[in-house]
């Protein structure tokens, strides 16, 4: 079973995936450069890939991983 989750974060569109892998959960983010380009067929900016012991953590790591980087190398410009 995998699970989703979509929320905007710094003026980016983040989607958060969560699947079992191994016995393990692997946590996947894919940031949107807006929630217009990602239902409109665009690919993301930047997509970052974690595991975790748990559903909850993978989700967490991936989530807290995807905020950083909009939050540093991805900060747009006002």
């Amino acid at each position: 079973m995998t699970a989703k989750r979509s929320y905007d974060y710094a003026d980016y569109w983040i989607e958060v995936t969560v699947q079992p892998a191994g016995g393990r959960f692997e946590g996947a983010a894919a940031i949107f450069a807006s929630r217009e380009s990602a239902h409109g067929g665009q690919g993301p900016v930047h997509r970052v890939t974690v595991r975790g012991e748990t559903e909850h953590a993978a989700d967490a790591a991936a989530a807290a991983r995807a905020e950083a980087w909009a939050d540093g190398p991805g900060k747009k410009k006002r």
